[in-house]
């Protein structure tokens, strides 16, 4: 009897330290900066899957350009208007688990022939930019501001390759092209983001999304999670998955919840002590 029970705590108790460390392990990822919470897979420390950075002011930063917005399937940063920035700077953004998105048009300079692979009018860019007193575009030959966008149709992300082969020395700026139906058939709902790149993220390995969530696979090994409409949450199994969405009120975003983790241990606590009494007593009848 003796022997029965011992195995049946043993792995009682496993079961519960097994509990216990994915809580723990799930507290290794900062998701905090400045008062401010990101969902999985982003985090601010070594122990995050998409690793972001909080800066001294609290801004939040990605391989050093200030984040203005995170979406489902992409980063939008900051980018502001520089001339003498080397065009192979932009090649910190790609990485395993990102990469420029086809949405941008970069605004090259010191190219070795003229671009014109934008849809957007010249005169617009430059108004929208204003004239640079620090690099007064010059007429000449390989001195003109030009536009870059991929013509790729399937493609979601802008190689790094294609840009460098462009000949252009330098990147301005840039801006991005969003469309909220997700479809560039009807121009009108088109809208430009200057001063931005965005930056399409994925997390590596195969499809481990909620079972209300869709998984959009990204090349060979990556993958995202998005909620089906009517769930709300980040999708992700190993985040806070979906749930339903209340439509009375917005969802908050907060960081790890404590109470569940304190929780988690008082109850594990709790069971222990309940079964080394019940050891105890089937010890004294036998």
């Amino acid at each position: 009897m003796i022997d029965r029970v011992s195995i049946f705590l043993l792995a009682i108790a496993s079961f519960i330290g097994l509990t216990i460390a994915s809580d723990s392990n799930s507290t290794d990822c900062v998701r905090i900066c400045a008062g401010k919470s990101v969902n999985y897979p982003f985090g601010f420390s070594d122990g995050c899957e998409f690793r972001l950075n909080c800066s001294a002011s609290g801004e939040m930063v990605f391989k050093g350009y200030a984040i203005r917005n995170i979406t489902y399937d992409a980063l939008l940063l900051k980018f502001p208007p520089n001339c003498s920035r080397p065009i192979e700077e932009i090649k910190q953004v790609y990485g395993k688990n990102s990469a420029l998105s086809l949405q941008n048009g970069l605004l090259l300079r010191n190219c070795s022939s003229p671009l014109n692979e934008c849809v957007v009018p010249s005169s617009l860019i430059e108004n929208r930019f204003g004239p640079d007193r620090q690099c007064q575009i010059e007429n000449g030959r390989g001195q003109n501001l030009s536009c870059y966008t991929s013509q790729a149709v399937k493609a979601e992300i802008l190689s790094y390759t294609d840009i460098i082969s462009t000949g252009c020395k330098f990147i301005y700026s840039s801006f991005v092209v969003e469309d909220s139906d997700e479809t560039f058939e009807d121009y009108s709902d088109l809208s430009l983001d200057f001063r931005a790149i965005q930056v399409a993220w994925w997390v590596s390995g195969t499809c481990r999304c909620d079972r209300n969530a869709n998984c959009t696979t990204i090349g060979s090994d990556g993958y995202r999670c998005r909620c089906i409409e009517g769930f709300t949450g980040d999708g992700f199994v190993q985040g806070k998955g979906c749930r339903p969405a209340v439509s009375s009120n917005v969802e908050k975003r907060q960081g790890p919840n404590i109470a569940v983790i304190v929780g988690g241990l008082a109850a594990g606590a709790a069971s222990m002590a309940a079964l080394t009494a019940i050891c105890c007593h089937c010890h004294r009848r036998s």
